[in-house]
């Protein structure tokens, strides 16, 4: 008999739900707007891009003393530190009119954006899994600790995932059009340029070129975004941006890296190695980044093909954000959430035990995520790596599953 029927695991859903508005509602209320992860987070920096673009100083955009002067203006408990905005100039054109609102005001716009996005992410991957419904689907999205973190850390992560699961489920249609419209979401992911580039890479060695002409509509779109900032060179200035940040990134944030690039440097500046023995992990990682990239590759040139029964499109595209957490030179650990795609895809969750490993793997999370900051090498970098194979594993076996049956 099944204990967790349909009845039970709406109360506990409901619970969870309950459980969730309390303790954010009691961080609300207990935090001010200075420190709270709820009021503050993260999100400084995009306020700071959008007042300097909304007051007329776009060309200062990336200037790091001007982002600090606007930021400590309404944070004043950051004692002169500043979070640094280093996307692409668009995406600050895009962020300017939250400057029409105070910070506190454009924080809770903001989040409820996010919260949108998720539920519309949830509504997506019901079409995709027709047996699970879209509650469950968003409150175990929402539960998942990489996701719940980034949410109202003011993180864009459940931005990116509604626009991936939009991929794979236009991709899904097995159209021409169809496919545009992928490219067009996956061209919309560029507000993540270090993401949907790696994407748009398999994308293009897969010969999916309606994809790549589909994303090239908002890219170009972007691009001229870009122009009314900075002007036609913007590309430069900005990967300049990117450069001076990726170096100060890799000294505040290597600890809470889970791409293997950060992980092998948090690995040999955490332990002191030697230039040898760091010779061996950078060298380790590398190759393992690279078997990512040839099996992704293989696998995704291999799954487009019509040459194969059962091999479609969307399949393929599964593999594409766990590949693209390894091998992005920027990944932290709420970028993880990008694995309930694939998660809520194939995993079957049939049993109780099922559930109950279900369960135990949230909470494992749960905790890891928690004590992120104890960690001088990343532990949740191990769920980054398994993540990758078991999504893997399951495209495969669905292949398979699905050529012996055409067969």
């Amino acid at each position: 008999m099944f204990i967790w029927t349909k009845s039970r695991k709406q109360k506990l859903y409901f619970s969870l739900i309950l459980g969730i508005t309390l303790s954010c509602l009691i961080v609300w209320l207990k935090d001010d707007i200075a420190t709270s992860s709820l009021k503050r987070g993260d999100f400084p920096a995009f306020y700071a891009a959008a007042e300097i673009i909304y007051s007329g100083r776009a060309a200062d955009l990336y200037r790091p003393e001007v982002q600090r002067e606007v930021e400590n203006v309404h944070w004043a408990s950051l004692n002169g530190t500043y979070y640094a905005f280093a996307y692409p100039p668009y995406v600050a054109l895009l962020l300017s009119p939250l400057a029409l609102l105070s910070a506190l005001q454009a924080k809770v716009l903001f989040t409820i954006l996010l919260v949108l996005s998720l539920a519309g992410a949830a509504v997506v991957l019901r079409r995709l899994r027709p047996e699970a419904t879209t509650f469950e689907l968003f409150i175990a999205m929402l539960c998942f600790a990489p996701i719940f973190s980034a949410v109202p850390a003011g993180q864009n992560t459940s931005l990116g995932i509604l626009l991936y699961a939009l991929s794979i489920y236009f991709a899904s249609k097995r159209t021409h059009w169809g496919e545009v419209l992928a490219g067009v979401a996956l061209g919309l992911w560029l507000f993540k340029p270090n993401f949907a580039l790696i994407a748009l890479g398999f994308v293009f060695l897969g010969g999916r070129y309606r994809m790549l002409l589909g994303a090239m509509l908002p890219a170009f779109v972007y691009y001229v975004a870009g122009v009314l900032v900075l002007g036609f060179d913007w590309p430069k200035e900005w990967v300049e941006a990117i450069a001076n940040f990726a170096k100060l990134d890799l000294i505040f944030n290597r600890h809470q890296m889970v791409s293997l690039s950060g992980v092998a440097d948090a690995i040999v500046h955490s332990l002191e190695l030697g230039p040898r023995a760091s010779v061996v992990v950078y060298s380790s990682l590398f190759l393992l980044g690279l078997v990512v990239f040839a099996t992704t590759a293989f696998q995704f040139m291999l799954f487009v093909t019509k040459k194969r029964s059962g091999a479609h499109l969307e399949h393929a595209l599964y593999l594409l954000a766990p590949a693209v957490i390894l091998l992005s030179p920027h990944t932290l650990y709420y970028d993880l959430g990008f694995l309930a795609v694939p998660f809520a895809r194939y995993q079957k969750v049939t049993t109780d035990r099922d559930f109950h490993w279900l369960f135990i793997l949230f909470f494992i999370v749960f905790v890891l995520t928690f004590l992120k900051q104890i960690f001088p090498i990343q532990p949740l970098a191990a769920l980054a790596v398994g993540g990758y194979f078991w999504t893997l594993s399951a495209v495969r076996a669905h292949l398979e599953s699905t050529s012996h049956e055409a067969g």
